[in-house]
């Protein structure tokens, strides 16, 4: 019979009450850590021993610690080469403080009309954790518009909705990655997305240009540049707070 350290404490001090859970002994196959049951072979919170945690990005595998299977061991740490910045792509390819490992990669967030904020690339004009400026997170009936949390639907002002579970944004109409719908993705073959769905064509076949997007060398997003505030007269150039574009100019 195996029964938790806590509930031996209890009966040496002649306790008339049980505690939670100390009637009942454990089965063979687990162990008693503290006032519960635990399989020590492969509990990432008691690997091998009660309270021997695995760190963030370990799982516990025959009473060992050991890294994911989409981790790397970078000296003692397990990281993954896919988005850390400090092991990009692999060990110890550390990205500069003006990049985010994205993909493996290190790139320039600002190439794409983006900010590093928290190590990462983010769209501060349409982000509700990061509206405006990193970490300016909007309440949770307001939605982010142009780097301002606003109240209203985010069609209202022009963009589409996007959903992840009970989390919403908005983005651009012609978001080739979140088309119509947060994570509906045009195929960069045959198609392009021009106001919220899927076409046939090139964004010059709908007079449009051709921005890069992070997520893939092979998706654009197609800018009318002579009008976009966000790439005015050319891919994410930006106007200030307040201008308009007109004709490809800020003013």
């Amino acid at each position: 019979m195996k029964i938790s350290n806590i509930c031996l404490l209890l009966i040496g001090m002649s306790f008339s009450v049980w505690a939670s859970g100390c009637g009942e002994s454990c089965p063979d196959s687990l162990d008693a850590c503290g006032i519960g049951c635990f399989d020590l072979e492969n509990d990432e919170k008691h690997c091998g021993k009660c309270e021997i945690a695995c760190d963030k990005g370990e799982v516990c595998i025959e009473g060992a610690c050991v890294c994911r299977d989409d981790h790397d061991l970078c000296g003692d740490e397990c990281v993954s080469t896919y988005s850390n910045n400090r092991h990009c792509g692999e060990c110890f390819n550390e990205c500069s403080a003006d990049e985010a490992c994205e993909a493996g990669e290190c790139v320039r967030c600002d190439d794409y009309g983006l900010v590093r904020c928290d190590q990462r690339c983010i769209d501060i004009n349409f982000s509700r954790g990061a509206c405006g400026s990193c970490g300016h997170e909007c309440g949770e009936d307001e939605i982010c518009i142009y780097g301002v949390c606003e109240t209203g639907e985010c069609e209202e002002y022009g963009f589409s909705t996007g959903c992840l579970f009970t989390t919403c944004s908005c983005y651009h109409m012609n978001d080739p990655v979140n088309c119509g719908d947060r994570l509906h993705v045009c195929n960069p073959e045959d198609s392009v997305c021009i106001d919220g769905s899927c076409q046939a064509g090139t964004c010059e076949d709908y007079s449009l240009t051709a921005c890069p997007t992070l997520v893939s060398d092979e998706l654009y997003m197609c800018v009318d540049t002579m009008t976009d505030i966000l790439s005015c007269g050319g891919c994410y150039n930006a106007c200030e707070s307040g201008q308009s574009c007109i004709e490809g100019v800020c003013q």
